[in-house]
């Protein structure tokens, strides 16, 4: 990610496109009837070039499950991420923050968009009004209002799917769907495999070619076949390891990990499937067995590799042509295998910080994994398989030993034991913790009411919220603080290590020691924490899976001198929504066993939208005995059009100002309560009035409503007083005809 100044940080974000209005009416019956809907929003993306764009994602549009915290993406090839129309169509109008609805092509259902055709007179380009003639289905404009979009029933043929502003697919693609029917064209969706065919065809001639001349590609036996067998340690972690890590390592992440094949600017998934093929044949000796293997768990692969092309399937022929196009493979058997950097440690021993034994005399005492060394111990021992080892101190010892203490943070954190930030979503828990970050980095109060004694290099991990986001939040929070970004000691990483993966966290125990962090906030710990388990996976309720795997997290940082901050999230449906969080309300088994220290944070009265000012509790506490309650006011601003207006003030306020702060609050919003309620009385007040013809006495009116005395009294009072209604002299007949004076209430005439 490029990084940006403040004034360009702005000016280089695009304005975000605002999609028509949906014509709920005019889509069709046909694909409304089918069970392939997903909602979709416009987010802000980055290209291979730094640049700033728009993009459409497709989103599940049934809510997440109650052991998820986030909204979960749709996928394209997992049938079990759509839904029904009615279901997304409820989602779209009743859930904030989506831009529209949209269909999962597939299943004879193909579509066609021709972008930005649509001129600003409303009138469509020649070229486009070819096609949509063509096709002569369902046709409606965009969610931009510039392009069209054909939906048609049909299969493609296998080949291109996009040049210029014309894209065409019949599956395993999201289609974002108006209904600003283009006059002219069908209103259903009509049966057209011919048709579509001759535009694939005319379109991309290149596919459809016969009897071209080239001379076929002969079958490529592995070049491990050629020249041996793999080496025995090449296990597939590692052909992954060195693909991640080598010059182009960058681009294999965005196709193996992320499956971004358009990002990275490949035509189709078929190209983009191909290339990442080739790399694992440079890999793998061109040994069809890992390279299918390692493809099958890759973010390119989908059902399509599986069917048949004849007499091979899709994924056999891709191997094929992968190998056969492959002119270099990596030559392992000459690899002087030196161990990889993660790996040194294994091998021969590495000087280990020290745990538990005594200062020794002249040397400054040290607070348990507080310490590291770079330099061997004069006589290092190898490290064996097990990591433990009996090894007790006497009383004696024990009772001259020095363990001291250090603020991280002022009352809040101590260095060298692992801390757990938890809260509900949408509680400003990672906001707040990029203040921590900056503020750990740059020497700076956190939340400026927090003292930090010393500067410490920090890194945050971030795998949920972006780039984007968290350099928007850094700008804002620096700027309160008056400092400069670029000038804190803090590092940013937006991807996330799978932590039960022994690799990734050798690799995340390595990169801290290499870059010597002393604070690691990883956010959040639910996606890399039992992320690459796969179906044999640890259970998050299981206390005897959640342990050793917090604890080898805790170690990996520990064992390098970093302390590490995880980042989690607090159950559903909190029984005391408004009050102070307890660890008990962490979601996860072992996490409130496993923490030493912590930060929790909920909301004190929910969030009033469009005011940018949150009201939250900020508990912290830890076994040293540390910790307390506040109450923190924390003002965002509002975004405007511009992307400008938001901001970073922060107020912390005591546990006697939050408390009182709260009741205010309460008090306030039981008079709201009162008042609303006294209103729709009032209501049935002048309505019964007006049945009596806008007059009548107490005692009748009293019985209409049914009403106690008090509670009549009351309402006529707040009327009288309002002048709505005025008490006047009236007669009423009794006994035999006779006339006695009476109090009437009347509505009261203006003027009077």
């Amino acid at each position: 990610m490029l990084a940006l100044t403040d004034s360009q940080f702005k000016a280089d974000i695009p304005p975000k496109p605002k999609a028509l209005a949906i014509q709920f009416e005019n889509i069709p019956s046909e694909i409304k009837s089918r069970r392939r809907w997903v909602v979709w929003r416009c987010e802000v993306r980055q290209d291979k070039k730094g640049r700033w764009k728009w993009t459409k994602v497709p989103y599940q549009a049934c809510p997440p499950p109650p052991d998820e915290v986030f909204w979960p993406k749709a996928k394209a090839n997992d049938s079990s991420t759509w839904t029904n129309y009615d279901a997304a169509l409820q989602t779209y109008l009743e859930e904030p923050g989506w831009d529209g609805i949209g269909f999962m092509l597939g299943d004879d259902h193909a579509g066609v968009d021709c972008d930005k055709c649509i001129n600003p007179t409303g009138t469509v380009e020649p070229w486009a009004e070819e096609v949509v003639s063509q096709i002569n289905s369902y046709t409606e404009i965009s969610p931009s209002g510039t392009g069209g979009k054909i939906l048609a029933l049909g299969k493609l043929p296998e080949g291109r799917r996009r040049t210029g502003r014309l894209e065409m697919y019949s599956e395993t693609r999201f289609f974002t769907v108006t209904g600003n029917w283009l006059p002219g064209t069908p209103k259903t969706v009509e049966p057209r495999q011919n048709q579509l065919l001759q535009l694939h065809a005319r379109v991309f001639p290149q596919d459809h070619a016969k009897g071209s001349g080239r001379e076929q590609p002969k079958k490529a036996h592995s070049h491990a076949e050629r020249n041996g067998h793999l080496h025995l340690s090449v296990n597939d972690q590692r052909i992954l390891y060195k693909a991640r890590s080598a010059s182009n390592g960058d681009s294999f992440r965005a196709l193996y990990d992320a499956g971004d094949w358009e990002g990275e600017g490949f035509e189709s998934q078929s190209e983009a499937d191909l290339s990442l093929c080739s790399r694992l044949a440079f890999w793998s000796q061109g040994n069809p067995e890992v390279m299918d293997r390692l493809f099958r768990q890759s973010a390119l692969y989908r059902p399509k590799w599986d069917q048949a092309r004849g007499s091979k399937t899709y994924g056999e022929r891709t191997l094929a042509q992968a190998v056969a196009g492959q002119s270099q493979f990596y030559d392992w058997s000459r690899d002087i295998w030196l161990p990889l950097e993660e790996e040194i440690d294994k091998i021969v021993g590495c000087w280990q910080p020290q745990q538990g034994g005594p200062a020794l005399e002249d040397e400054e005492a040290i607070y348990a994994d507080d310490y590291f060394s770079g330099d061997p111990p004069p006589k290092a021992e190898s490290v064996k398989k097990s990591s433990y080892r009996f090894s007790p101190v006497t009383s004696a010892e024990f009772a001259q030993a020095k363990y001291n203490v250090r603020w991280l943070v002022h009352k809040l954190l101590v260095v060298g034991q692992p801390c757990i930030v938890g809260g509900p979503k949408k509680a400003l828990k990672t906001s707040t913790l990029v203040d921590l970050c900056l503020s750990l980095g740059g020497g700076e109060p956190f939340l400026g009411g927090f003292g930090v004694p010393r500067p410490v290099r920090t890194v945050m991990l971030s795998g949920e919220s972006g780039e984007f986001t968290l350099q928007e939040t850094a700008f804002r929070v620096c700027a309160a603080k008056g400092i400069n970004l670029g000038d804190v000691d803090c590092e940013w990483d937006f991807r996330l290590p799978q932590l039960s993966v022994e690799e990734e966290l050798d690799e995340l125990r390595c990169g801290l020691k290499r870059r010597q962090i002393e604070v690691a906030v990883i956010d959040p710990l639910y996606l890399c924490l039992l992320s690459g388990q796969g179906d044999k996976g640890k259970s998050a309720a299981n206390l005897f899976d959640m342990g050793p795997l917090l604890l080898a997290v805790a170690r990996a940082c520990l064992d390098v001198g970093c302390t590490p901050v995880l980042v989690h999230h607090a159950k559903k449906g909190l029984l005391t929504p408004f009050e102070p969080l307890e660890l008990e309300d962490l979601a996860f088994a072992g996490i409130q066993e496993f923490a030493r220290q912590w930060l929790l944070i909920n909301r004190r009265a929910p969030y009033q939208p469009g005011t940018g000012v949150h009201q939250l509790w900020f508990s912290a506490g830890g076994s040293c005995g540390h910790g307390g309650l506040w109450g923190l006011d924390i003002h965002e601003g509002v975004l405007d059009e511009n992307f400008s207006g938001r901001k970073w003030g922060v107020k912390v306020l005591s546990l006697d100002e939050a408390k009182e702060q709260t009741k205010a609050m309460k008090d306030v919003q039981k008079e709201e309560k009162k008042s609303r309620e006294d209103h729709k009385l009032m209501a049935k007040f002048m309505e019964a009035l007006e049945a009596k013809g806008n007059s009548c006495t107490k005692k009748q009116l009293q019985t209409v409503l049914g009403w106690g005395l008090p509670r009549f009294s009351r309402i006529l009072d707040v009327l009288l007083e309002g002048g709505v209604v005025e008490i006047v002299p009236g007669t009423v007949t009794v006994g035999k005809g006779a006339q006695r004076m009476v109090a009437v209430v009347r509505k009261r005439i203006i003027g009077t």
